[in-house]
């Protein structure tokens, strides 16, 4: 087995001190990683379901505008602007439906926005207790020198 850039081999956990903590908080301290790991990998499907029901929509949107109608029209009326009209060289021209698309679109950019800051911190959680652990590096570490080992000597066959 190769040895790391550290002179150990990566099973090689002498010169950490394991005693050093109690194994309750070691347990501890696991079933919280492991508990904020599933907390963000909910996170991230939740986030991806409100994202591509976001896109779904929008999509559809684009595909067939009258699918958009009833979304507009609840959005005129919740606005309250369906009899908005401007004067207009003595004519009035009504407004209410282009300021419900206004509306519309922002609403679903912010819902979008917020799925994907929900997917952010999803994987902010799930990857949060690998990339701080020196373990991890140590790991990725050993993998790319043999990664890089088998490309300079590859196996004879």
């Amino acid at each position: 087995m190769t040895t790391s850039y550290y002179g150990r081999t990566p099973t090689d956990v002498s010169g950490l001190d394991e005693d050093a903590r109690p194994d309750l908080a070691r347990r501890l301290a696991d079933l919280f990683r492991l508990g904020s790991q599933v907390v963000g990998v909910v996170l991230l499907l939740i986030g991806a379901y409100y994202g591509l029901q976001v896109l779904v929509d929008v999509l559809g949107a684009l595909r067939n505008p009258a699918n958009l109608e009833p979304a507009l029209a609840g959005m005129v009326q919740l606005l309250g602007v369906q009899d908005l009209a401007i004067p207009v060289q003595g004519e009035k021209v009504p407004v209410g439906k282009p300021a419900g698309v206004v509306v519309l679109v922002v609403w679903y950019l912010v819902c979008a926005w917020i799925a994907l800051a929900v997917m952010s911190a999803g994987g902010k959680l799930a990857t949060g207790p690998f990339s701080e652990r020196r373990a991890f590096f140590a790991a990725v570490q050993e993998f790319l020198a043999a990664h890089r080992e088998q490309k300079t000597n590859p196996p004879a066959k």
